[in-house]
């Protein structure tokens, strides 16, 4: 989602705090990642994957197992997590 990412996301972002937690929204980066910034963050985040999943499940209704879909997930998370597990250390 590059263009919701580059150009809407912090107006998103900013639109989400007053809208649903009655407050502010204002960035300022700590690097803690419990701010109400990050927490908007996650919440549109979850929304947007909980539409896509409501549109998936409806489009694709027939469809019972994804093999596929499943062998590269965990190939992918495979790959994740060994890239993290060394740079981390």
């Amino acid at each position: 989602m590059p263009i919701i990412s580059g150009l809407l996301w912090p107006q998103l972002i900013e639109w989400t705090g007053p809208f649903f937690f009655g407050k502010e929204v204002t960035y300022h980066p700590s690097g803690s990642g419990d701010t109400l910034n990050d927490y908007a963050e996650l919440l549109l985040k979850f929304l947007f994957s909980l539409i896509a999943v409501i549109i998936w499940s409806v489009l694709d209704r027939r469809r019972v197992s994804y093999n596929k879909l499943l062998y590269w997930q965990e190939v992918y998370i495979r790959y994740y997590l060994a890239f993290f597990m060394i740079v981390y250390g």
